[in-house]
């Protein structure tokens, strides 16, 4: 299987340490959604308090709002702290990556995410403090994309699209490797990007 410029293609990276541009001017509320990989390939992914107690697959990457003057590394150290008990002190120094920028409507209005790319520093799990026990209900590190994609199932049809193309990126930049990120296993991703 061969993945299309199209479908690999994202949009622009984005500077980590500029503030964005006013967000009133576009409408669209700027979110940062952190990849962290973790010991080898795996990714971290966050339970929210907010998902309904009875579901499994509400899983998601870490994500939160970019206030305005803050650069999108600032609010990846605040969503870390808040969500996972985790700091960009926690990162390997220089792996923090812009990846790329994708829309979405969401039920709470137009949003723009930033999405960044760093790896954990070895020995830096963490359990969740009392404060981060209050947004986020889990934590999890998933090994290969159909563990991602299992854990997103019940996330919108848009917002998959945007998780199987990041993870299709994330594997053609080489930020994951290994046989459990290999062709084989992004096939059902391609699939779903290019049939919708």
């Amino acid at each position: 299987m061969t993945f299309t410029k199209q479908s690999l293609q994202a949009k622009a990276p984005f500077a980590l340490n500029t503030c964005l541009p006013a967000t009133d001017r576009t409408g669209e509320r700027p979110t940062v959604v952190a990849i962290i990989r973790g010991i080898g390939s795996e990714v971290l992914l966050v339970l929210p308090q907010k998902a309904a107690v009875h579901t499994r697959n509400s899983w998601m990457f870490p994500q939160g709002p970019i206030a305005q003057n803050m650069t999108p590394l600032q609010a990846l150290d605040q969503l870390l702290r808040s969500e996972c008990s985790l700091s960009v002190a926690d990162l390997e120094p220089g792996s923090a990556e812009a990846l790329a920028v994708e829309f979405a409507h969401t039920p709470q209005g137009n949003k723009r995410y930033y999405f960044v790319f760093a790896r954990l520093l070895s020995g830096r799990y963490r359990t969740l403090t009392a404060t981060a026990k209050e947004v986020t209900r889990g934590m999890f590190f998933a090994g290969n994309p159909l563990w991602v994609w299992d854990k997103m199932a019940e996330a919108r049809a848009e917002k998959q699209k945007i998780i199987a193309r990041m993870l299709m990126l994330l594997v053609h930049k080489r930020l994951l490797t290994g046989p459990e990120w290999g062709l084989d296993q992004l096939r059902p991703l391609h699939e779903f990007v290019v049939s919708k």
